[in-house]
């Protein structure tokens, strides 16, 4: 396998602060008992709505105790007389603001999510959109541009991620052209070993997931128990092979593919070398990683054998020994270097010596998320919600203040070498005279006492003793400012 020698650049939010208030209302979480959450998104403005997903048996909540902002809408009645699951048959747009966050709480650090946002426009606003663009974070960093171009198709976009606090945010980033917004927004923790590339740096956004033996309906929960989506490959120069005996994951099994998909394989006709060309968009694979899953679904007789070299995008992998699948037994080639190359295939190539073709069983192909900004601290967004709630601010500031190219209206962030992120008391320090919070609260003046306990509860304020606050009035709707 190919070794990483990269060396990232992390670079931490620092704030020299105006000061700015996370306006995300986050409730308890839904979930269905194994960690999973799954935001039916505009259903209901009931936080306790839900309901179970008939095919699936996944239990779908609304999505009002996950954010605050936005509008609730209903695909149009002829989009909706189409059978559809019941997940796009509404959806939360975004037409104010330039970014807005869903925020996930009490996750647990260093452990991996996968997450899946799902967009249905079934001309919802009833303008026939031909194009609806926008931009997708993961927390402070660009995940995808996401183009819808019809209204009757539903597109998905998923990553795996390791979370770093107790907080991770998706946000809908409008990029002017056209309204941002969701159908469904899901969350499933996932093992730390699996998927072993994932890291603090590094997370990978999913470009496919073939399960390659596969005749029907994609292969998904509870089949697979990580809700992943497992898509047939059509191919004519491919034969398709299977067996009823259970394939058997290894102890260290860092992938975990299902049983189902395990069974199925192909094989080329009438050749020793299989290629699999992958479908990329716009601004897609710049750098990507495989995972190529396989396993002998057939005892070898005593003259066969089966060998071959994996290459991907024209680099050999399997530290460049050729590759023999263990019979009913899942293995898996990967890739642990990002692979750039102008030419997007992957390449089974039988050995001199092999009497039987290539096999595969199973694909995935995923980009890089460079994760090359750390969130702010934590600590300092309980701070901020806290002081949201009780002054009672309607700004539209969501997600972590210092998302690049869109912070918090009058706030100043500086991306610094340092990997230190801040806190509430380094950014209080940096405060030069005076504090003036300005929301909705019609000319009503703040109590410096006041605020300055509530930062001392919810921040880390303690050596800090004293505090000049100016209380402006309110007449300023550009948000909150200080000097």
């Amino acid at each position: 396998m190919l070794k990483s020698s990269r060396n990232m650049a992390v670079i931490p939010c620092s704030i020299l602060l105006l000061f700015s208030v996370v306006a995300v209302q986050v409730g308890g979480l839904f979930t269905d008992g194994l960690g999973f959450i799954y935001l039916d998104c505009g259903y209901g403005r009931d936080a306790q709505a839900y309901y179970v997903d008939q095919s699936s048996g996944i239990t779908y909540v609304s999505d009002a105790p996950y954010i605050d902002s936005g509008e609730i809408h209903n695909i149009s009645s002829v989009d909706a007389l189409v059978k559809l699951p019941q997940r796009f048959l509404t959806v939360r747009s975004f037409p104010s603001g330039a970014r807005n966050c869903y925020t996930f709480k009490s996750m647990t650090p260093r452990l991996k999510y996968l997450i899946r946002a799902s967009f249905l426009y079934g001309n919802y606003d009833s303008k026939n959109s031909s194009s609806v663009q926008f931009d997708l974070h993961l927390d402070v960093n660009f995940w995808k541009t996401m183009t819808v171009t019809s209204r009757k198709v539903s597109y998905y976009t998923e990553t795996i991620m390791e979370a770093t606090t107790d907080l991770i945010s998706v946000c809908l980033v409008n990029t002017g052209r056209g309204t941002p917004f969701i159908s469904s927004l899901q969350l499933r923790p996932l093992n730390r070993t699996i998927y072993p590339v994932v890291n603090a740096s590094l997370s990978l956004i999913l470009s496919s997931r073939f399960d390659m033996g596969l005749t029907g309906e994609p292969v998904r929960f509870p089949s697979d128990p990580h809700d992943r989506i497992w898509n047939p490959y059509a191919d004519t120069s491919l034969t398709k092979t299977s067996t009823n005996l259970p394939v058997e994951n290894p102890v260290d099994d860092h992938f975990e593919v299902p049983l189902v998909v395990m069974n199925t394989a192909v094989v080329p006709v009438n050749s020793n070398k299989m290629e699999l060309s992958l479908l990329t968009e716009p601004g897609d694979l710049d750098e990507y990683y495989a995972v190529l899953h396989f396993s002998e679904l057939k005892p070898l007789l005593q003259n066969e054998s089966r060998q071959f070299f994996v290459y991907l995008g024209g680099t050999l992998l399997n530290d460049a020994k050729p590759f023999t699948p263990d019979y009913l037994s899942s293995s898996a080639v990967y890739s642990t270097n990002p692979t750039s190359a102008p030419t997007h295939y992957i390449s089974l190539v039988a050995t001199s010596d092999s009497t039987l073709p290539p096999i595969l069983n199973a694909a995935e192909v995923f980009s890089a998320m460079q994760n090359t900004i750390v969130p702010s601290d934590s600590r300092n967004v309980d701070a901020m919600v806290a002081i949201k709630g009780t002054y009672a601010v309607k700004r539209n500031w969501m997600g972590d203040p210092c998302m690049p190219k869109i912070a918090y209206v009058a706030l100043n962030c500086a991306m610094q070498s340092s990997t230190k992120r801040p806190t509430m008391t380094e950014v209080v320090m940096q405060l030069k005279e005076s504090l003036a919070l300005q929301s909705n609260l019609d000319e009503t003046q703040l109590e410096d006492r006041n605020t300055l306990k509530l930062l001392k509860e919810h921040g880390e304020m303690h050596q800090i003793s004293t505090f000049e606050f100016e209380c402006a009035s309110i007449s300023d709707k550009d948000g909150p400012s200080a000097r």
